[in-house]
């Protein structure tokens, strides 16, 4: 214990949050920051509120709940799979073509939203959707990002740049916990909803709302994570 403090105090010696801001050190910095933000506001809530999800878009209770523990299995599957995909493909890449698939499916979702509720046919393929969604979260963005959050930092600003990072995670959780109840419930008329990337006004947006947050990914896909080839992993 002595050794390993002593070795701590040596490593941290001349270091403070403010050096996570300058030169290099801030360009990793962004790269944690910008990696935990896009893992929250990546329409991934939607797998926590899945079973209701799935009610509001029309199918029966039962039939919600059997999707939903479909849908954690998938995502126990899909994280083993990611370990065998970062090594092969890397974590930039990895990361930003799981951010595009979920785009794709999230507008789609959002899409199939605009059908009417008594059509059983789109709320199975809207349930069907959040499946493949969790599969590829599961996969890609979920657990790589925390991949990249340890491994972008530096060796000395390791534990401060986490620190700073996920500070931000817990900031970008509030606003999901705070919007994701209007998104969902389609009887809500609030007239303002804060969004990912902005304050947009709605209205009974229900099983929509996937449209909703996926055009909230588009900006994000323009993050170039990891210009430094030493750090794409």
């Amino acid at each position: 214990m002595q050794h390993t403090n002593a070795h701590e105090k040596a490593v941290g010696e001349g270091t403070s949050y403010i050096s996570c801001f300058k030169g290099v050190d801030l360009r990793r910095t962004e790269v944690a920051v910008g990696a935990w933000i896009c893992q929250n506001w990546c329409g991934s809530s939607f797998m926590g509120w899945s079973t209701y999800f799935l009610e509001r878009a029309g199918l029966a209770t039962s039939n919600a709940f059997t999707m939903t523990i479909g849908q954690y299995a998938l995502g126990a599957v899909g994280t083993v799979v990611s370990w065998f995909l970062m090594t092969y493909i890397g974590r930039r890449k990895l990361y930003l073509s799981g951010l595009s698939i979920q785009t794709v499916i999230l507008v789609i979702i959002g899409g199939l939203g605009f059908a009417s509720r008594d059509s059983m046919g789109a709320s199975w393929a809207i349930g069907a959707l959040l499946l493949v969604y969790t599969a590829v979260y599961d996969a890609t963005v979920g657990p790589v990002c925390y991949a990249i959050v340890a491994e972008c930092s530096s060796t000395r600003l390791r534990a401060k740049t986490i620190v700073l990072a996920r500070i931000v995670y817990n900031i970008a959780g509030i606003i999901n916990f705070i919007k994701m109840p209007y998104f969902l419930n389609a009887d809500e008329r609030k007239s303002l909803c804060l969004s990912s990337s902005a304050i947009l006004t709605y209205s009974r947006l229900g099983r929509k709302s996937g449209t909703l947050l996926g055009w909230d990914l588009l900006p994000l896909h323009r993050l170039d994570l990891f210009p430094d080839p030493r750090i794409q992993g």
